[in-house]
Order: structure tokens, then sequence, then C-alpha cells
């Protein structure tokens, strides 16, 4: 899996962020089976919202932005990524996102200056994304059940349940986290240079 993340001095570009670092994402992809980097990426999106690279639709990919950094991951499986800048939030959205065991399971899972709802949201919403069903099932049916090494797991309570691991990684301004399902195991790597595929470049 390629992961990628894209700065830029406008919000209003952010959207163009996230292109280029899924464009990024795929071209270190691909590098890692020897292929040369594609000059043009040409980027869509299904019926359902999710976006798909065209003349690549076996891979699966994701598309993240938040205040000027956008992140995109590619994977052989399915991949959701997502990226949230570090801010001050209500109490209510955290009573709206988690039950209060999610929130104890993230706490201090950086350090003891762990932004708590942030870093659910982040988490939370990557499954979503990887699923492709944005926000038609509550939050609260995304569940954090347990905390590994660097790693949460999560479960989706729906008509078809869904087992997940979660990487999130701290940039001291932002919560970026990745999901890819359980069953291609802990041993599966989410970095900047990884088989799942991270990776960052500044605008």
């Amino acid at each position: 899996m390629q992961t990628e993340t894209l700065v830029t001095n406008e919000a209003k570009n952010d959207f163009l962020a996230g292109r280029m670092a899924l464009k990024n994402a795929l071209n270190q992809y691909l590098s890692k089976s020897k292929i040369h980097p594609l000059e043009k990426v040409v980027i869509k999106n299904s019926q359902s919202g999710q976006p798909y690279i065209e003349g690549y639709e076996i891979l699966h990919c994701s598309i993240g932005h938040s205040y000027g950094l956008g992140v995109g991951a590619v994977a052989p499986f399915r991949v959701g990524i997502d990226v949230e800048k570090i801010r001050p939030h209500l109490n209510s959205l955290a009573n709206y996102i988690a039950e209060p065991e999610e929130l104890l399971l993230v706490e201090n899972f950086f350090n003891n200056q762990t932004d708590k709802i942030t870093l659910v949201w982040t988490v939370k919403e990557s499954v979503m994304k990887a699923l492709g069903i944005g926000f038609k099932i509550s939050p609260k049916q995304v569940k954090i059940v347990g905390q590994g090494n660097r790693f949460f797991e999560v479960e989706v309570l729906d008509s078809t349940p869904s087992y997940w691991y979660v990487r999130p990684v701290d940039t001291e301004d932002y919560y970026i986290s990745v999901a890819y399902e359980k069953k291609y195991g802990q041993k599966t790597s989410v970095d900047w240079d990884s088989e799942i595929g991270i990776s960052s470049a500044n605008a």
C-alpha cells in the first residue's frame, strides 16, 4: 500500500492537493514493481463517490484533505485514508461519534497530549472511506474495540460486519489514519515508504 501527503498554502487547493498526493502514491506504488512514474494520472469518482484511477481500476485508492494538507493511498485491497488538522472540538462531537470506552482506548495513544476527538474522527472516517459508504451509517457503528502496537482494531457494526486495522500517524499538526481489513494481517506495513503506500510532498 502506498500513501502520499501534499501540503498547499490555501485551503481552496485541498482538492488538488489530495489528487496530487494520490498521483504520487500511485507512482511510488508502481515503482516497487519497476514501473516508470506516470506523468499523467487520471482520477475519477464512481457513482458512490469513491475515487479510482483510470487504467488502474484493479487497485483501490483513497483521498483525504484538511486545512491545506492532502493525502492519498493506493493498495491492491480496500484501503481508506483520512487526515484532520489537530484543533479544538466541542465535546458534543465526541458524544456524536464515539462511546466513552472508545475515547478511553485512544487516550494517550501518541502521548499525554493526544487530541482524542480528532484521533477518533480520523480513525473512523478512514474505515468509512475504505468501505465507500461515507456517512451512510452512524460513526458509532464504526467501533474502536482494541489497541495494539501503533494500531487500532475496528469493527463495523452493519448488516455485513467487517473488521479493520487502522494505523494513525501524528505529524505534529495533523493526524493521518490509514485503514485496511484485518484479514491482511498486522504485518501489512504502513509508513511513508511501504507496501501499502504512504508518502509526502510539499507544494
